[in-house]
């Protein structure tokens, strides 16, 4: 990947501790401040409901959907975060592993490309290790609270309470920039080059390359975000007006929106389906996938999408099936 970056001295930035802020307030390109509050919405509909294919014991899950704990590795191995102990389960073979245990505090994130896995702890580090050595590669000291990582190529954003969004090259590793000036960053998720990142009220869209430059924002709970594989440049929001907010951000603002339930703690697109959490229910299209007892606080899906896993806070970790 080209690096796109300046040095500090040529971009004006300034260094507090191993994090460079900029000095100078971000461009803002586009900006779409929205209010709508009578837009047409989705009818409720009905809902077929299916049987797990497998549930399995989660114990001590730690009880915050803000968390990202769950996530389903390219090479089919699930990764379990419980408190302190980090897990990795193959999902061909069964077998389950425990990756590292923590000495102080707990995991609060994880995300996974490959043989690595980077995750977060309580005590504000950032750590990456290869999963088959189980060996530790870097250790980066943010000093801040991670709500959710998203893994592309080389390059790590972070959705942070008190920094912000969090930039690494893990090719350039004592390197930190911070995108933008959000704080309280509730979820982020690429797109290519392209960042959104959520707060209780608002989402923004960077460009990865110019960390500086808003490109848009919306009045928009931006706690659950992702964007739709089905449809390029498509974003999907939601949270706690119990609303999905679907838009193209290519052009004018004119969402459509879904109707659920509960607030919406979660969305993840697949290639041809969009599924989303809200109270202890998942929902693919008319199907809904019923049988946590408590909320759900993350879902994940299979490489070949074919199957989704669940983990709720009534400590279970359930396999559907995403196919017929």
């Amino acid at each position: 990947m080209k690096n796109y970056y300046l040095n500090s001295s040529e971009r004006g930035i300034k260094k507090v501790n191993n994090l460079l802020l900029y000095d100078q307030p971000e461009t803002v390109y586009g900006q779409l401040l929205l209010n709508q509050t009578n837009l047409p919405s989705k009818n409720k509909k009905q809902f077929k409901e299916i049987q797990p294919l497998k549930l399995l014991d989660a114990p001590n899950v730690t009880q915050n959907s803000e968390y990202q704990l769950l996530d389903w590795s390219s090479q089919e191995i699930i990764f379990l975060g419980l408190k302190e102990n980090l897990f990795a389960r193959n999902f061909k073979t069964g077998i389950t592993q425990l990756i590292t245990q923590l000495e102080d505090g707990i995991l609060t994130s994880l995300c996974s490309q490959g043989e690595l896995i980077v995750y977060s702890t309580s005590n504000g580090d950032l750590i990456v290790i290869d999963s088959d050595q189980k060996q530790v590669l870097q250790t980066y000291q943010l000093n801040d609270i991670t709500r959710m990582i998203c893994f592309n190529d080389c390059i790590l954003c972070c959705a942070t309470v008190n920094n912000g969004i969090l930039y690494i090259d893990l090719r350039q590793n004592k390197y930190i920039y911070r995108i933008g000036t959000l704080v309280d960053i509730y979820s982020v998720s690429l797109n290519d080059n392209l960042l959104a990142a959520g707060t209780l009220n608002k989402v923004c869209i960077y460009d990865i390359r110019k960390p500086q430059i808003l490109i848009a924002q919306y009045n928009q709970d931006g706690r659950a975000l992702a964007w739709d594989k089905r449809k390029q440049n498509y974003l999907c929001a939601g949270g706690l007006d119990q609303k999905i907010t679907i838009w193209n951000t290519e052009t004018e603002y004119n969402p459509y929106r879904l109707n659920a339930d509960f607030a919406i703690t979660q969305i993840v697109s697949t290639n041809t389906q969009l599924l989303y959490c809200a109270g202890n229910k998942c929902y693919n299209g008319n199907i809904v996938m019923n049988r946590h007892q408590e909320k759900i606080l993350r879902i994940a899906t299979s490489t070949d999408q074919t199957q989704l896993c669940s983990l709720g806070a009534d400590e279970l970790l359930i396999f559907w099936s995403l196919i017929n």
